[in-house]
């Protein structure tokens, strides 16, 4: 269960008097302005992560403040990382393009390679990005920054995510990802591209199906220009599967951990100094702001933090209330009517109620679910629901929020279990 204080963006205006937050999402930014956001993911058998993540005034994810124009009284060295929620996550309690920063400015060396400027990393991470995305966050905001480097950093799983519907063949994601490199890499003469490992890339004997790269060969092969750096052979992998586990949020997230982040953050900033200076320096033990209290043996994966969403995801009776009615609900509509619910998800028609399609189209809506039994005792849960564009569909309405067809007892609806409560 991901029990969120806040809205990023795309619910903003239907949870902004639940949530008491008015902040505005910048144009350019993908979540909401100067706003901090906490994340409990609750696991019914592994316990509670907690994450708390904040915004700049551009509405984007970094602890560092941004500004457009540059200052001739102090001389900046700007870098821009565009990358999906790898790059900008929303489950860590700091941002690993933040330590980048920090990292390089903290080298004598690198800060006279160019000509003694400060080092300014901007954070372009978008949640669920593809190559498509990453063009349009270039071309809509991070050129303004008039950066010197261009880092695009992804993950293979990067390939088959459009704005619409995703790609189901091999040929079509590599063909789309090759358009949209071109015009990175026609807008900007110095770009590092750099493949990021996912958790089933680099864990022993738990590959999935990107750990070979088969579209990323595809694509190198077919254009010359593309040349990720595999960022899995930088790793230290040597140091064993528990360490590598200890990279990534596992089970609750599988995106990298405050410690991951860490060195991951590290390997990248070795490759820029290589890109600037021709050589590869070592920040491995250079120290950051957080980096005593999640690296080395013994320490934990996350900076440890409490949020102002704990009082539900630490408590049992509250979360076990909230189950039971969403599967009180869901069972009336898919087992107690006439839907043939079963036979049609064995048969792959229809839902299974679980997953969520990424090759369908679903319409979304946001719906009261108690914790208890108080008037003001309720969350609010993201709904689902499969998407017919015939008019005359029950889910088909240009205002989606206001379909009251979207339930929890439809059989067409279903949901992450992703909810957003007040912070206390």
């Amino acid at each position: 269960m991901w029990i969120h204080s806040d809205s990023l963006s795309s619910y903003s205006v239907r949870l902004d008097d639940f949530l008491q937050s008015y902040n505005k999402t910048p144009e350019g930014g993908q979540f909401r302005a100067s706003t901090k956001f906490d994340l409990s993911i609750a696991h019914e058998t592994k316990g509670t992560m907690n994450f708390t993540v904040a915004t700049n005034s551009h509405g984007l994810l970094s602890y560092h403040e941004y500004t457009v124009k540059r200052d001739p009284e102090n001389p900046e060295y700007r870098i821009v990382v565009l990358g999906d929620s790898f790059t900008g996550p929303t489950t860590s309690t700091y941002q690993w393009v933040d330590t980048i920063e920090e990292l390089l400015n903290s080298s004598q060396a690198m800060r006279d390679a160019v000509g003694g400027r400060t080092f300014k990393v901007y954070n372009f991470g978008w949640i669920a990005a593809g190559f498509q995305t990453f063009w349009k966050e270039y071309d809509k905001a991070a050129r303004q920054f008039d950066p010197d480097l261009v880092i695009v950093n992804y993950i293979e799983l990067d390939f088959p995510r459009t704005d619409e519907m995703h790609f189901s063949t091999n040929e079509e994601m590599v063909r789309h990802a090759r358009g949209y490199m071109e015009k990175i890499f026609n807008e900007n003469d110095n770009v590092l591209v750099t493949l990021m490992p996912t958790y089933g890339d680099v864990v022993p004997n738990e590959p999935d199906d990107t750990s070979d790269y088969k579209r990323t060969k595809m694509l190198m092969a077919e254009y010359p220009r593309f040349r990720p750096v595999l960022m899995k052979e930088l790793m230290p992998t040597h140091l064993g599967k528990e360490e590598i586990i200890s990279w990534f949020n596992y089970p609750h997230d599988l995106h990298y951990s405050d410690r991951g982040g860490e060195i991951y953050a590290r390997k990248i900033s070795s490759l820029i100094a290589e890109r600037i200076t021709g050589k590869r320096l070592d920040f491995s033990d250079v120290q950051t702001k957080y980096s005593d209290i999640v690296m080395g043996p013994g320490k934990p994966r996350l900076r440890p933090v409490k949020t102002s969403v704990t009082y539900l995801a630490d408590s049992p009776e509250r979360i076990l209330f909230l189950k039971n009615y969403v599967e009180r609900e869901m069972l009336w509509g898919r087992i107690f009517t006439f839907y043939p619910y079963s036979w049609n998800a064995i048969t792959g028609r229809g839902t299974d109620g679980i997953e969520i399609s990424d090759t369908q189209r679903f319409a979304w809506r946001i719906i009261d679910v108690p914790y208890g039994p108080g008037k003001d005792e309720y969350v609010k849960l993201v709904l689902a629901c499969l998407r017919n564009d015939d008019p005359g569909s029950i889910t088909y309405s240009k205002r989606l929020f206001d379909n009251p067809d979207m339930t929890l007892d439809n059989p067409v609806c279903k949901h992450y279990f992703h909810i957003f409560a007040r912070g206390r």
